[in-house]
């Protein structure tokens, strides 16, 4: 599948199903925590997110706007980053998965999922890997995270 056409996908309902239909078998995976980075000006959101992804066992860090945002990427160097594109202040979500992206290095990671109820279709959308509408299914997100955490068995 396309970066477009998961991106389109995940726009949809019956795009959602389709990626989580996708998602791997459980059962003949090794799993690997991930260091996320979760950025929302709303708190609830992010206490609501970061405890559904610690209890996946990942490493989780968050920031309330975009200079925070910055500054726990540099310190943390997150391998994901969920994070909400309209919040106010100075620095907009857009301008954040730029900065990340630039500092990286690399134009795919982190792997940046864009989450906003603001904003349905951007062209600014290219600079992440995903965009997922709010209210938002976190199981949606944990099978959009899963291939980063997916590490094939080894036979014994």
């Amino acid at each position: 599948m396309t970066k477009n056409a998961m991106l389109e996908s995940a726009a949809t309902l019956e795009g959602r199903k389709r990626l989580l239909q996708q998602a791997p078998n459980a059962q003949t995976l090794t799993r690997h925590k991930l260091r996320i980075l979760v950025v929302d000006d709303n708190r609830d959101s992010v206490i609501t997110l970061c405890a559904v992804l610690r209890d996946e066992g990942h490493d989780v860090r968050s920031a309330y706007d975009g200079a925070q945002a910055l500054a726990e990427a540099r310190e943390f160097q997150p391998e994901a980053v969920l994070l909400d594109i309209a919040m106010p202040g100075g620095v907009s979500g857009w301008e954040v998965a730029r900065q990340i992206r630039k500092a990286s290095g690399d134009a795919s990671r982190p792997f940046i999922v864009a989450i906003s109820a603001k904003y349905k279709q951007s062209p600014q959308m290219a600079i992440c890997n995903h965009f997922v509408t709010k209210p938002y299914d976190p199981n949606f997100l944990l099978a959009l995270l899963l291939p980063l955490t997916s590490i094939p068995a080894q036979p014994r």
